[in-house]
């Protein structure tokens, strides 16, 4: 196993504690408040030394850890199905556009550090905001985890590595708390498509069929105020599980679950694309996404599965409205 692989497999781990309880119980913030509120500046400098401490040790001599042979064993135990695992060619660069994005995601960073393996140069780009948290940052850094951030995406895309994220975002974490075992609704947004069309890139799309089962199967509280929040600072501040970790347990390890991943999409290298060639490949990503989920969907267990697109959607309301005017098509990711 590589000595990179052997360091990404501390999220298994360290992700299960950092996300449950950071992100679920806002754990992450009690260390910013004993320095607020009680101005406890040692202990707040000392548990960020420690933090740093361990996470350069976890680095170095990692490998030889009881918690990362732990992780190991995990990563073999838990039952990842993987389709289509043979359209992925190692020497190729690669944009993977991942769906959906769950209300805490947990399939996708597994499917990542799976082609982690078989990709050297990959990148998980992810919001922004979790690479400013204390401690899972850290982790987040260590793992090959980057920012979502516009002039980044364009960066890796020029230097020639492969970009792993989910282009739904925060709007498919208020969809996901919609969907049903029958019925899944995600967003596809039209800005990533016009970086593809700049440096001409192969675009593979992925689906996680068991992503909003294992992220939460219930509607969660203050839906109105996490989407005012949204709207004013692009945001969604609550990550609640829904379901329990020993529910995710058994999903991960007992049931298992399948990630789907399509044939690469080669884009046309057009340095200034207009509105109009960004919807025909936005449009031609969405057919082939759609066109993957049918493909899968009985093999992965749900075989009546309907997934829609809420860009599609709004576009063929607004062609059946006479007078509306169709929204832009350089929406951010």
């Amino acid at each position: 196993m590589q000595y990179d692989h052997i360091i990404s497999n501390i999220v298994y781990i360290t992700g299960f504690i950092c996300w449950y309880v950071f992100t679920s119980v806002g754990g992450y913030i009690f260390v910013l408040l004993i320095y607020i509120f009680f101005k406890r500046i040692r202990l707040f400098l000392y548990i960020m030394c420690i933090s740093v401490l361990c996470a350069f040790f976890s680095a170095i001599y990692g490998k030889t850890w009881p918690a990362i042979r732990m992780s190991n064993s995990f990563q073999q135990f838990a039952r990842h199905t993987i389709f289509g695992l043979r359209n992925i060619k190692k020497n190729e660069s690669y944009i993977f556009a991942v769906s959906p994005h769950g209300i805490v995601p947990l399939c996708a960073p597994f499917l990542f550090h799976k082609l982690q393996e078989k990709i050297k140069k990959l990148y998980y780009l992810v919001a922004d905001i979790l690479l400013h948290l204390p401690i899972i940052n850290l982790f987040l850094r260590l793992t090959g985890y980057d920012s979502t951030r516009k002039y980044l995406f364009k960066k890796k895309l020029q230097q020639g590595a492969s970009i792993y994220f989910q282009p739904g975002g925060f709007q498919d974490m208020f969809l996901c708390e919609e969907n049903t075992l029958h019925k899944e609704t995600i967003s596809i947004p039209f800005g990533w498509i016009k970086y593809a069309l700049q440096y001409g890139k192969k675009v593979i799309p992925i689906y996680n069929f068991d992503e909003t089962r294992v992220s939460s199967s219930t509607r969660l509280p203050c839906l109105a105020f996490r989407k005012k929040l949204y709207e004013l600072f692009g945001v969604n501040l609550f990550y609640i599980f829904a379901n329990s970790p020993a529910f995710i347990y058994k999903v991960l390890c007992e049931d298992g679950i399948t990630s789907a991943i399509g044939r690469p999409i080669t884009f046309p290298t057009i340095p200034n694309p207009t509105s109009r060639d960004i919807k025909r490949w936005h449009l031609k990503y969405c057919k082939r996404l759609l066109h993957l989920v049918n493909k899968y969907k009985i093999k992965a267990g749900y075989p009546d599965l309907h997934l829609s697109i809420k860009e599609l959607e709004e576009t063929k309301s607004l062609r059946s409205s006479p007078g509306t005017v169709p929204p832009p098509s350089s929406s951010s990711m």
